[in-house]
């Protein structure tokens, strides 16, 4: 099975009027040979952008998910190979390097492109795990 293709997330809240009230975009940038994820809360104003992770390892695939029930956290799952592999990782905003990051992850294989369902109860993500039968 090949694994899915990912997009960069534009996340939308839309008023009652249907109107766009704000957008907001996580995104990965490299600075000083070392990929982290930022956060634009406000497109709007590109000047309020915020570093996310500051790991040397590879932080990449980042979706965001704001909870809509208490405590209306805002959740972050991403890859990065911390480890050496590529492993899931999950956070809380405002601070992913707090203790609140969690690694979801632990194998040999790469886990990558976590996407977050619109509950933030459910993650899919793709792996490049491979069935291999016992001989």
């Amino acid at each position: 099975m090949k694994p899915l293709k990912t997009l960069f997330t534009l996340f939308i809240v839309i008023s009652s009027t249907l109107q766009l009230y704000s957008q907001s975009r996580g995104f990965v940038r490299e600075v000083d040979m070392n990929a982290d994820i930022y956060f634009m809360p406000d497109v709007d104003n590109p000047s309020d952008m915020r570093r996310l992770t500051t790991d040397p390892g590879i932080d990449n695939h980042p979706d965001v998910c704001i909870m809509q029930s208490p405590p209306y956290d805002t959740i972050v799952v991403w890859s990065s190979n911390r480890t050496g592999n590529f492993e899931l990782y999950m956070g809380k905003l405002p601070d992913l390097e707090a203790i609140s990051t969690v690694q979801l992850t632990f194998n040999s294989y790469s886990d990558r492109h976590p996407h977050l369902s619109g509950d933030g109860q459910w993650i899919v993500y793709s792996s490049k795990y491979r069935f291999e039968p016992a001989t």
